[in-house]
C-alpha cells in the first residue's frame, strides 16, 4: 500500500531533470607555440607569407577589425567553454603542416603544448583553425600526457575555416599578406573546437599533437593551427526545477519505494522537507 501511495503522489508532480554542471577553465600554455598567428595592430601587418594558410594570413583582434577576436584574448564560447589566446606579440599558436613553400615557414608534424601547471579535468577542448581542406580530411592526433607518465591518444578532425564547418564555434576576420595593407573585407573564418574525455583521476601536464594528413592537392598540404586549450570539470548538478520556498531534499527513493542515499541514473523520487515530492530524471 505504501509503495502504491508513493507512486500515486509522484504522478501529481512534474518531472525534473537532475543534470550535471560543467565548469570550463582556460589552460595556460608555458611552451610549444611555434608561430605568431595573430596580427595585434595595424602597424604589425603580416610582412611575409607565414604558414597559417597559403595566403599568409593572421587572425586579428577587434581593435584591428570589429569582426576579430576579443582584444584581451579571453574567449568564452556560446557553449560555456573558456579559452585564452596567447600573447599577441609572441608565438601564440601551434602550426602543424608538411608544407615548406612559404616565407617564415614552419614545417612541423609533431609538437607538445606544455601546461604552466598540471590540470585535472573530465574533458579537454582544443581551439583550432584548419586550412586547405579540399580533397582530404584535416586530421590530427592528440596525445594526453598524464603526470604519472601514462598517455591516452585521440584521433581528431577539424573543418576548413573558409567552408563553414559543423564544428565551428567562433567567426573571425583575417589579414592576408597577399591582400595588401588592410584586413580582408568580408571574410568570416571559422575557429573550430574539438573536445575529448580524459581520466579525471590523473593530472595532465601536456598534450602532444601529431599531423596525420597523408595527401596533398592543388592547394598543397593542409594546416592544423591550435590556438588554445580548455579544461572542463563535471560536478553533480542540482534539480533544474527547484522546490518551493528553497526547500531541501530530505529523502530519495527509487520508483518502487526503496529509500536510497542519493539520486542514481534513471528515475528517482525526491521528497523535500516541505512535504513536496518530485520525480527526477538523472541523465
Amino acid at each position: 500500500m505504501k509503495k502504491l501511495l508513493l507512486i500515486a503522489v509522484v504522478a501529481l508532480f512534474s518531472t525534473a531533470v537532475y543534470a550535471d554542471d560543467e565548469t570550463w577553465t582556460a589552460v595556460t600554455i608555458s611552451s610549444g607555440f611555434n608561430f605568431d598567428g595573430i596580427c595585434e595592430s595595424e602597424s604589425a601587418a603580416p610582412t611575409a607569407r607565414g604558414p597559417l594558410d597559403t595566403h599568409g594570413s593572421q587572425i586579428v583582434p577587434q581593435i584591428v577589425s570589429s569582426t576579430g577576436i576579443p582584444n584581451d584574448g579571453a574567449l568564452t564560447l556560446d557553449n560555456g567553454h573558456v579559452y585564452q589566446f596567447g600573447n599577441f606579440t609572441a608565438n601564440n599558436c601551434l602550426v602543424l603542416t608538411k608544407s615548406s613553400a612559404f616565407d617564415n615557414d614552419v614545417t612541423c608534424t609533431s609538437a607538445t603544448l606544455t601546461f604552466s601547471s598540471a590540470v585535472t579535468a573530465d574533458k579537454l577542448g582544443f581551439l583550432v583553425i584548419g586550412c586547405n581542406k579540399e580533397n582530404y580530411s584535416l586530421t590530427y592526433k592528440a596525445t594526453v600526457n598524464y603526470s604519472d607518465g601514462t598517455t591516452a591518444s585521440f584521433d581528431l578532425e577539424t573543418g576548413d575555416w573558409g567552408q563553414s564547418p559543423s564544428d565551428a564555434v567562433y567567426k573571425t576576420n583575417r589579414w592576408r599578406y597577399t591582400a595588401g595593407s588592410n584586413p580582408e573585407t568580408g571574410f568570416s573564418g571559422s575557429i573550430c573546437e574539438q573536445t575529448i574525455e580524459v581520466d579525471n583521476s590523473k593530472s595532465i601536464s601536456s598534450v602532444t599533437f601529431d599531423y596525420t594528413i597523408e595527401t596533398e592537392d592543388a592547394w598543397g598540404w593542409g594546416y592544423i593551427n591550435i590556438f588554445g586549450v580548455s579544461a572542463g570539470t563535471t560536478t553533480a548538478g542540482v534539480n533544474t526545477v527547484e522546490a518551493a520556498d528553497n526547500a531541501t531534499v530530505s529523502k530519495v527513493y527509487t520508483t518502487d519505494g526503496k529509500e536510497i542515499s542519493a539520486p542514481t541514473k534513471g528515475v528517482n523520487v525526491i521528497k523535500y522537507n516541505n512535504g513536496e515530492v518530485r520525480k527526477v530524471v538523472v541523465k
